[in-house]
């Protein structure tokens, strides 16, 4: 069963949809992985499905909190964009932990 490179990360951006390199090599690495280990796609369920909940962030939110979201969006992009090396690292040691687990 070969499960290859998974895919990039999709960021939304004011200008349209940015590849996050960082995460698509990242998520390239975590599908080696699970390749080299003979590993099943039930042992990539977990990463999947964080993956898509961290990327599923943005809508929950306007979905759960429409108002509030609506407000508070222009101060998390803004502190996204300036923090974004910030958000980079985070997201790539919660992939590194997905790997050494």
């Amino acid at each position: 069963m070969s499960l290859g490179f998974l895919g990039g990360v999709a960021v939304a951006t004011s200008a349209g949809v940015a590849i996050a390199w960082g995460l698509a090599a990242a998520l390239g690495r975590v599908g080696v992985h699970l390749e080299q280990s003979d590993s099943g796609y039930a042992h990539a369920l977990p990463f999947i499905a964080l993956t898509v909940l961290v990327a599923a962030i943005p809508l929950l939110a306007r979905l759960l909190f429409h108002r509030r979201a609506e407000s508070a969006a222009p101060a998390v992009r803004g502190w996204v964009s300036t923090h974004g090396w910030l958000v980079n690292i985070i997201a790539c040691a919660i992939f590194i932990i997905l790997i050494l687990a």
